[in-house]
């Protein structure tokens, strides 16, 4: 009997932990919004994360400012924008607490999904030179850690890098010298 007043007691703390924790959740957003990233120029841009049930969430972006809701499950997005292309300016999403990412720019390439923008710098014709002359920081490149999954993620592993020597060597090589002919135009 004093076995299972310990197994009771113990499995109702355990409990009050685990759902005091859930009722204090923060405000999360995945891993490509964050600091360097690169927002598209001249389109509504979806922003998107978890937090609480119910809570209320504010995104700030240049002169931009919305507000979404979280639904039953903690979820919430909304659109903010459009922006024209320049930078750096800050993003921060405000709930029961505050993300700031910093030195956000507002651009218009995007490259993803095409397995030959794999291929990187460093093994591309020329690379050695275009990695020694590397020095753009307006250049950013997300790269998503490759994972198998069963089902859909919500979130990734990466994170937004800037063009310098030291980044530079596995960047997309086609991504890399269209970013560069762009950001020269």
């Amino acid at each position: 009997m004093k076995r299972a007043k310990l197994f009771f007691f113990m499995s109702s703390i355990i409990l009050v932990a685990v759902l005091t924790q859930a009722v204090h959740a923060e405000v999360h957003v995945p891993s490509i919004i964050g600091d360097n990233m690169v927002l598209q120029q001249g389109l509504k841009v979806r922003i998107w994360g978890t937090a609480q049930p119910g809570e209320l969430v504010t995104v700030t972006f240049e002169s931009s400012k919305a507000n979404a809701t979280t639904d039953t499950s903690g979820r919430w997005q909304t659109l903010i924008g459009p922006f024209k292309a320049g930078g750096p300016s800050a993003m921060t999403v405000t709930g029961s607490n505050t993300l700031t990412s910093a030195t956000c720019w507002s651009a218009s390439l995007d490259l993803f999904g095409q397995s030959n923008m794999e291929w990187p710098l460093v093994n591309a014709k020329g690379g050695t030179d275009a990695i020694a002359q590397a020095n753009y920081p307006e250049i950013r490149l997300f790269t998503v850690r490759k994972k198998t999954a069963t089902s859909a993620l919500d979130d990734v592993e990466g994170r937004w890098v800037v063009t310098t020597p030291e980044q530079v060597p596995q960047f997309s090589a086609v991504g890399y010298f269209f970013g560069r002919e762009v950001y020269h135009v």
